[in-house]
């Protein structure tokens, strides 16, 4: 099942985030591993507020995050090396992670999935997302769910350890 956020979920929401933390840094990717924690409570607090964070419930643990931003995304008014498929309203795809103990289960493409069904309920076709280089797992799962590179962007957060990103959208137009 997969449902809005609240804020009773939140321990179990960074456990998540942390999972995915530990995860990166296993693979030497600096994704994640910024001085301030990024994403933390404070981040996740927010995406409560904003009605923004849904969850995967798995036998009442959660057990995937992701974030559908509906506010548009100010890094991404700047992209190099490419473009936007188009300049159509669209929303943001941020913070996907899985619980290690249900990885491979296909919960990212699911809440994914459920978050593209939000968005054209809501009547927005578009979707766009970013990534590391070298977050492999979530490049492939962009990519095998319709997303198309467009080029890099890079993160303005002034603690972030590599700002480069894989710019993703993917259109229904």
């Amino acid at each position: 099942m997969i449902r809005k956020a609240d804020y009773k979920d939140l321990d179990a929401v960074l456990e998540v985030i942390q999972d995915a933390k530990d995860l990166f840094k296993s693979k030497n990717s600096l994704q994640w591993q910024d001085k301030n924690g990024y994403p933390n409570r404070k981040t996740m607090e927010k995406d409560v507020a904003d009605g923004a964070l849904y969850v995967s419930v798995t036998d009442g643990k959660v057990t995937a995050v992701c974030s559908l931003g509906r506010f548009g995304e100010p890094t991404y008014n700047s992209i190099y090396e490419g473009q936007w498929l188009n300049d159509h309203p669209y929303y943001v795809i941020h913070r996907l992670a899985v619980k290690k103990e249900f990885y491979g289960r296909g919960l990212a493409k699911e809440i994914l999935d459920h978050l593209e069904q939000i968005s054209l309920s809501e009547g927005i076709s578009d979707l766009r997302c970013d990534t590391a280089i070298e977050n492999v797992p979530m490049n492939d799962l962009l990519l095998n769910r319709g997303y198309r590179k467009c080029g890099v962007i890079y993160l303005t957060r002034s603690d972030v350890l590599e700002k480069k990103r894989i710019a993703y959208h993917k259109t229904s137009h």
